[in-house]
């Protein structure tokens, strides 16, 4: 029988300076921002100083955010600001 990796569940997205709770407010206004205006409050966010992130983690959000470039794309940059949210809360499964 394979060994099960312990994982900690406890919710994120209440601690000040996650990277959960920083994207909570930018989630509800998502789709009435354009594109540009909701790419650049992801931006603004993985940079900030006061985000309790590694360099490692911002990196990894900021090189799939330089993928998404064009004004088609605002449903996947919606999802991308999903993806990281639940990753940030410790309430998703691995994504790579």
């Amino acid at each position: 029988m394979a060994a099960t990796k312990k994982t900690n569940k406890r919710d994120l997205s209440k601690d000040a300076g996650s990277l959960a709770n920083a994207l909570e407010p930018i989630i509800p206004m998502a789709d009435k921002l354009s594109f540009s205006e909701l790419k650049q409050k992801l931006t603004d966010t993985l940079n900030s100083e006061s985000l309790k992130a590694s360099q490692a983690t911002r990196s990894k959000w900021l090189s799939r955010l330089t993928k998404i470039n064009r004004d088609s794309q605002k449903v996947e940059l919606m999802m991308l600001i999903t993806n990281i949210y639940l990753a940030g809360s410790a309430l998703s499964t691995k994504i790579d």
